[in-house]
């Protein structure tokens, strides 16, 4: 998620302002998409999902192995 603030514009009614607007990463954002980056500052991708279905059989499966161990 990248957050921006927009520098250089008027309000304005009815008319497109001439003023251009500059995007520029707000004071707390941290940058993380740039590549080459230290692994400190860069984030990882999200973990790819497993399908509802695998996930049920894993669960039935965890669920199974902890009863007959009891």
């Amino acid at each position: 998620m990248t957050r921006f603030e927009k520098s250089g514009s008027k309000p304005f009614v009815g008319k497109i302002s001439p003023l251009q607007i500059n995007l520029r990463l707000q004071k707390f954002a941290v940058p993380t998409i740039f590549p080459n980056c230290s692994k400190y500052i860069s984030k990882s991708s999200n973990p790819v999902r497993e399908c509802p279905e695998q996930r049920r059989q894993r669960n039935e499966n965890e669920h199974i192995q902890r009863s007959i161990q009891e």
